[in-house]
């Protein structure tokens, strides 16, 4: 889908420009971006290296807004480049920018800038505490979704605004716990986005400098941002949930397995004396034909110990069904239990704790 941009209708002439310019940039590439090298602009380059090299210096030099762009930066560094400490170093410089004078920062700033750092707080917790965290304990699924749960519950949210978006971004990555819940939440985010964009594309330039609509938040690079980003996360989610869907028919195959094999050894426990002495019957025969090939004392003792024979590989063939069965199963409803914290809210584990 294609989205209006802000170098397609504004172009890098200010640093407002550059710095949207870099923010959609890194939506699309990533820490791709790390690597090029075609782009030469001032502001473009200080975020750069902001991301790329931890280079805080741009921070020293923010006085007036938007602030987005930073937002958006400390978002982007904490989920997805999973460096803790300078995603929380950029949201703690904003945040004293905004309690110095709330005026500067517009109703979406002001919004998704504490969504943020109500994530922040919480995430806190568990930095202090990594070790209890770790994933497959329990603890840090639980302690997401109450943040998640948080999140939801905020009131001052208008809707389809990218702040609100912005929210519903966060809340994917805090309580991924069903699959369907994050394809419609995706959606209805690009939706939204796409409608928006459409809007905007009726603005035509000679409206948009006529009525100098360069301001208030309507940049689309925030918009832009987020469809890319959740463009990325559903493509990473659904790749995840097909590995738990193996783990789930793995589950209910062996199930069946189970199910079958505790048939088999209930008839076989009814029918056990019939089974044993028509193999009690049928062994020496067998021996006989064996006797010239093996040793005589050989011989002797399996005609001799014939019944225990007969019943011990009866019982190893049910305890080796039920071993394996009792084994696997277990194994396999761990995975599952563990799968969305283990594989998927590890990654914002990583974040948080990698570098304590």
């Amino acid at each position: 889908m294609e989205l209006p941009r802000s170098d397609k209708w504004r172009g890098l002439k200010t640093r407002w420009t550059s710095f949207d310019y870099f923010i959609e940039r890194l939506a699309e590439k990533g820490d791709e971006i790390c690597n090029e090298s075609e782009i030469k602009n001032r502001y473009y380059e200080e975020l750069r290296s902001l991301v790329c090299n931890g280079n805080t210096d741009v921070l020293k030099t923010i006085k007036l807004g938007p602030y987005y762009h930073f937002i958006l930066l400390s978002y982007y560094i904490l989920f997805h480049k999973k460096e803790f400490d300078l995603a929380y170093k950029i949201l703690q410089k904003i945040y004293e920018i905004y309690e110095d004078d709330k005026t500067l920062f517009d109703e979406d700033e002001d919004r998704s800038l504490h969504y943020l750092r109500l994530v922040f707080q919480r995430l806190k917790t568990i930095r202090n505490y990594c070790s209890m965290y770790e994933p497959g304990r329990g603890y840090l699924r639980i302690t997401l979704e109450s943040i998640a749960t948080d999140l939801r519950e905020t009131k001052d949210t208008v809707k389809d605004t990218w702040s609100s978006l912005f929210k519903d971004l966060l809340i994917i990555h805090l309580d991924p716990s069903s699959e369907n819940e994050i394809r419609t939440k995706i959606s209805q985010i690009k939706n939204t986005i796409k409608n928006i964009s459409d809007e905007r594309e009726l603005l035509t330039d000679e409206i948009a400098d006529g009525y100098n609509i360069f301001s208030g938040g309507l940049s689309m690079a925030p918009y832009y941002f987020i469809y890319q980003i959740v463009q990325k996360i559903e493509t990473t989610i659904i790749k995840k949930f097909d590995e738990y869907k193996k783990y789930l028919g793995s589950y209910e195959h062996w199930k069946r397995r189970e199910n079958s094999l505790k048939k088999i050894s209930g008839e076989l426990t009814k029918a056990k004396d019939v089974i044993i002495r028509v193999a009690v019957t049928i062994l020496p025969i067998l021996l006989g034909f064996l006797t010239p090939i093996l040793p005589s004392h050989l011989a002797n003792w399996l005609y001799e110990n014939r019944m225990l024979l007969v019943s011990g590989i009866l019982a190893i063939i049910w305890a080796f069904s039920i071993l394996i069965t009792k084994g696997i199963i277990p194994y396999i409803e761990q995975k599952i239990n563990s799968f969305v914290e283990t594989n998927i809210l590890g990654d914002i584990y990583l974040s948080i704790c990698q570098t304590r």
